[in-house]
């Protein structure tokens, strides 16, 4: 076909005949919703109400989906910021997570796994005295924000509040192998030696030494390179 009888052709323009002589009249009653059909459902809805409840069986499902340490912290943090919005639609955020939200999901978590492993040790410190067990000789105490630290005598150091009461994290947690797992990777597969002191910047965890050599040993990256350790 030439560009010539393509110009001609009305089938191609203009489509089948049929379609042409199909009229459609349109009425109130087709079941086509208006505007106030849609504030009256919202009218009645308004009386609902939403709980956010995060248990320890979607925090452990949450662990098993994903070992992303930094991934889990932003999870977390559009939870509570769903949960903002929901409760004031009107003073919506903008924007990325900021700062805040990310430090208050991250103490959030740190918090609920120091219950479970040092739910008898904290309600001791609750009443003024001392825990008992694996971390009595730490001193522990629990700062404004109910976390577990490592109290000390270097309270006259000048180093920040953080490296001096880094906080306490138990042995056999599934967060204490991401926290480890992540600084392994951020600091590019370094030994043990290193790695415990680089975590201890932050975090004080329980049988420290074991855990650490037991978690690079597993890390096919540094198994293939063999990396010498600074014992």
């Amino acid at each position: 076909m030439t560009p010539q009888q393509l110009m001609d052709k009305s089938l191609w323009w203009n489509g089948p005949q049929f379609l042409q002589q199909v009229t459609v009249e349109l009425s109130d009653e087709n079941g086509i919703s208006t505007e106030d059909d849609y504030l009256l459902v919202l009218k009645r809805e308004s009386d609902k109400s939403l709980a956010l409840t995060l248990d320890s069986t979607f925090l452990d499902s949450l662990l098993s989906i994903s070992n992303n340490y930094s991934k889990l912290i932003r999870v977390i943090s559009f939870l509570f910021k769903f949960a903002n919005i929901s409760r004031n639609p009107k003073s919506r955020p903008d924007g990325p997570l900021t700062t805040m939200e990310l430090q208050r999901a991250k103490l959030f978590i740190i918090k609920y796994f120091q219950k479970i492993a040092f739910q008898d040790n904290v309600k001791l410190l609750l009443r003024g005295k001392q825990p008992a067990g694996k971390i009595k000789n730490l001193n522990p105490f629990l700062d404004d924000n109910g976390i577990l630290r490592v109290g000390g005598r270097i309270q006259k150091s000048s180093v920040n509040f953080v490296k001096k009461h880094p906080i306490i994290l138990p042995d056999k947690s599934n967060f204490t192998k991401i926290v480890i797992l992540y600084s392994h990777l951020k600091n590019m597969h370094i030994g043990h030696q290193n790695l415990l002191y680089c975590v201890r910047r932050e975090f004080w965890t329980l049988n420290g030494r074991s855990i650490f050599k037991k978690n690079v040993h597993r890390s096919i990256t540094c198994f293939k390179a063999k990396p010498l350790a600074n014992d």
